[in-house]
């Protein structure tokens, strides 16, 4: 029988501070501030950590040699303050969409545990919710993430010094992930043993080739146009711009 547990999540976020209005002297804060609603926390967050850094901007020295004039004209100076306005608006609205992203996740996170909770689900299956039609799905990988997984995997046993890696694909003792890949596709362990061969016969040149191809999609494209190639070196060389998400001519 399954067991509620608490879903709340709660949000790092202070409940209780001191939010006297910014006290500022500076007459183009003074006016940049005005009319902000301070009593508003996300507002007066934004204004304290724009003044904040105002403030230690200001305190930078310049050079005499550097500065040509000092502006005057009202017009340009109201301009000026509304730049200051604006980005305080726009400091605020960062933070409030962080604040809705977080809520977000938590929301999220309170809905999968839900469905782990509370719906008849094996937990042995990779699911995914399409929150439209409220529907657990099951999760298909995608071509990309095919691509990266099998090419860390060559990566690795390009970089495997003392062959241990080698010999146990040898043996067909495969790593979990690989060997769900193979279990989805057979035909991925005859490219399996066909890039083992290649790395095996083609020693240190082999290794540099598949390093570039896995590196360099620029390569790796060039590699996958040339059929004088090995079969593995230009199946590997796609699998490197599937991963890249570049497209493919």
């Amino acid at each position: 029988m399954k067991t509620k547990n608490n879903l709340a999540i709660k949000l790092d976020v202070p409940t209780s501070i001191s939010r006297q209005p910014i006290a500022v002297d500076d007459p183009i804060l003074v006016n940049a501030i005005a009319g902000i609603d301070q009593t508003d926390r996300i507002n007066f967050y934004a204004v304290r950590e724009y003044v904040e850094q105002y403030q230690k901007e200001m305190k930078e020295s310049i050079e005499d040699e550097d500065v040509i004039l000092q502006v005057q004209h009202q017009e340009v100076i109201a301009a000026a303050v509304k730049c200051h306005r604006l980005l305080i608006e726009l400091l605020a609205e960062k933070r409030r969409v962080k604040l809705i992203e977080e809520k977000y996740n938590v929301a999220k996170q309170q809905l999968v545990q839900g469905i782990n909770e509370f719906e008849d689900v094996d937990p042995d299956i990779e699911w995914k919710l399409d929150l439209n039609r409220l529907l657990v799905l099951r999760r298909k990988m995608s071509r990309v993430e095919f691509a990266s997984i099998l090419l860390k995997f060559c990566q690795d046993l390009c970089g495997n010094e003392d062959g241990t890696v080698l010999k146990s694909v040898e043996d067909k003792k495969l790593p979990g992930e690989i060997q769900e890949l193979v279990d989805k596709k057979p035909e991925i362990m005859e490219f399996i043993s066909d890039f083992v061969e290649f790395l095996l016969k083609n020693g240190e040149k082999g290794r540099a080739l598949v390093m570039g191809i896995c590196r360099n999609t620029a390569l790796a494209k060039k590699v996958s146009q040339d059929e004088e190639l090995p079969k593995p070196a230009r199946f590997l060389a796609v699998l490197s711009m599937t991963a890249s998400k570049e497209d493919q001519e």
